[in-house]
């Protein structure tokens, strides 16, 4: 794994925020905070943080914990694996069964998409996670820089990940669900969080990040 400072100005609060596949801190540039330092982590294909961001994590007064997509889980597992206290905990556009008939992405899907994937048909699935040209055209100009590599093994890690078991409580109080979500489709998210949290639907697809100024935004 890795970690990015997105907001970093001595705050006594943390937002911890676990980003989707094949992303990095590129495509959130357009979000501040004037509360809350932001420390993003992403790139999965193992899941080890090292001594020294553990001990710069807990050192905050509140942590609060924002997962994206795949990053839902993984920040569940994160939090536990190394006993990070979370205040609040929002999940975005996932669940905690990611690859699932029911609450997740079909699992033929899922490893269809890593059999297939080929650097065409992974702009062809950041457009459907788009959702239209004109969001298409800011994440153009913002997109990921990183080795398609190195993104499809993480791909084909986070499959291998999701195998893992995880505990039945979650650290998530809310959840944004994008009706117009293409990859995570908002039913299968509905289905999952019903009863478990607190459920904010927008009119947004599965990156919906354009629909934020701040990352207050997204807390409360």
């Amino acid at each position: 794994m890795k970690h990015t400072w997105l907001n970093n100005s001595n705050q006594n609060k943390l937002i911890l925020f676990f980003n989707g596949w094949g992303c990095d801190e590129h495509q959130f540039n357009h979000l501040s905070s004037q509360e809350f330092d932001v420390m993003m982590l992403n790139d999965y294909r193992e899941l080890k943080l090292a001594p020294e961001v553990i001990a710069q994590i807990k050192n905050y007064d509140e942590i609060l914990l924002i997962g994206w997509s795949y990053g839902v889980w993984i920040g569940q597992h994160v939090c536990e694996q190394y006993c990070i206290q979370i205040k609040e905990g929002v999940a975005v556009n996932g669940t905690l069964k990611p690859v699932h008939e029911q609450f997740g992405i079909a699992e033929t899907i899922v490893q269809g998409t890593l059999n297939n994937l080929n650097e065409r048909n992974l702009m062809k699935f950041q457009r459907r996670m788009l959702g239209g040209n004109e969001a298409w055209k800011k994440f153009e100009a913002d997109k990921p820089q990183r080795d398609f590599n190195d993104q499809k093994d993480e791909l084909a890690a986070l499959i291998q990940h999701f195998k893992s078991d995880t505990s039945d409580t979650t650290p998530y109080q809310k959840a944004f669900i994008g009706s117009s979500d293409m990859i995570f489709l908002a039913k299968n998210q509905l289905d999952f969080w019903k009863e478990k949290a607190t459920i904010k639907e927008i009119d947004a697809p599965h990156f919906c990040f354009y629909h934020f100024n701040r990352w207050e935004d997204i807390i409360r």
